[in-house]
């Protein structure tokens, strides 16, 4: 029977990982919609500046995301990072508490639960591998502990 390596034994280097290429492609095709919706606004209405702008400035927003949203994963915990006007968030390792799944409607993920409460949710935006799976099945699961505690109320 084989168990996996350590966790830390892949990680002499940081891993990054960055938005998926399905969101990458869909945001700069939207991206392109959208400038070419600013550019035929103020070409035909110059007087609706203002809402041409807004298309183009969604667009290079979506594409900035698109290039520059990542998340790194260390020794030392796991960082999200994100264009502004969004916070990049950090959770080292030792203020880990565990990991929960999340089920609804339209989206299942794994959220990473700090000791304070905070959270990070790992959706399908990043393009991720088994070591990352490994990395977030090593974390305890709150699972149990969450269903433990609905009980009890």
């Amino acid at each position: 029977m084989g168990l996996d390596p350590p966790i830390e034994e892949g990680l002499e280097h940081p891993r990054v990982y960055r938005v998926s290429m399905g969101l990458r492609l869909t945001c700069i095709v939207c991206a392109i919609f959208l400038l070419v919706v600013g550019v035929d606004q103020a070409a035909s209405k110059p007087h609706e500046y203002i809402a041409s702008m807004l298309f183009m400035l969604l667009a290079i927003y979506a594409v900035s995301w698109a290039i520059s949203a990542r998340m790194t994963l260390s020794t030392t915990g796991i960082k999200i990072n994100r264009p502004w006007p969004f916070e990049s968030r950090e959770m080292p390792r030792r203020e880990i508490a565990g990991r929960h799944w999340a089920s609804g409607k339209k989206l299942n993920c794994y959220v990473v639960v700090a000791n304070d409460g905070t959270r990070i949710i790992m959706d399908g935006t990043y393009a991720t591998d088994h070591f990352l799976d490994s990395w977030v099945r090593s974390l305890p699961n709150l699972d149990p502990q969450d269903h433990e505690q609905s009980w009890a109320d």
